[in-house]
């Protein structure tokens, strides 16, 4: 006869044996997140200045634009200041030039007269006189022509330097050297002189007159 057999289901336990060890099952590791830069405090520029000169962009052609403009306005500005140095350059300079020939002139006519065309000498210089010399030369006139006809006088005057001193645009002061040379019916042969003056010019109608004179 047959055995039968019986048939068991087993259920596993859940219950840890004691002599046994607990087995860790290593858990899988956890994702690092990545840290975030520090700040330097200082704001990131909006854009660099390859971006803001690229003559390329939008940008860059605004910027190159206003260079220029500066640029021109500035050179336009140079341009124009120079020619204004020049052009004052130049007017001082004629003025200076215009001055010492006038006191090279008057020295000129004031030394130098003829018994024979004293009217015409003594004329000359009233021209180019202003103020108080005027004055006193006009005074002393007909006595100045009176000995030059008596003792029939002459006088000559070779201008050898002048220099200006100082200068503003109506007045200035001059310095003139001349060597004169008197002749008269008592010295025929004639005396000759070295002179040296300081001359005060005055800038009047459009002229540069003696004004005043001291001899040095």
């Amino acid at each position: 006869m047959p055995t039968r057999t019986e048939s068991r289901t087993v259920t596993p336990s859940t219950t840890p044996d004691p002599g046994e060890r607990p087995v860790s099952v290593p858990s899988e590791p956890a994702t690092a997140k990545p840290a975030a830069p520090k700040s330097s405090g200082r704001r990131p520029p909006v854009r660099d200045w390859v971006s803001w000169l690229n003559p390329q962009g939008p940008t860059g052609r605004g910027v190159v634009a206003c260079v220029l403009v500066v640029l021109m306005v500035a050179l336009a500005a140079l341009i124009g200041w120079q020619a204004w140095q020049l052009t004052s350059n130049q007017t001082t300079a004629a003025r200076q030039a215009a001055v010492v020939a006038a006191a090279r002139d008057a020295a000129q006519n004031l030394l130098s007269y003829n018994y024979t065309t004293i009217d015409r000498d003594q004329q000359r210089v009233v021209d180019r006189t202003t103020g108080d010399f005027k004055d006193q030369y006009t005074a002393g006139q007909a006595q100045i022509k009176s000995q030059a006809v008596k003792l029939k006088g002459s006088s000559t005057a070779q201008i050898l330097e002048a220099g200006l001193v100082s200068s503003d645009k109506d007045s200035a002061t001059v310095l003139v050297s001349a060597d004169v040379t008197a002749k008269s019916s008592q010295d025929t042969k004639g005396t000759v002189r070295h002179l040296r003056m300081q001359e005060q010019m005055s800038y009047q109608g459009g002229r540069w007159l003696l004004g005043n004179l001291n001899f040095l």
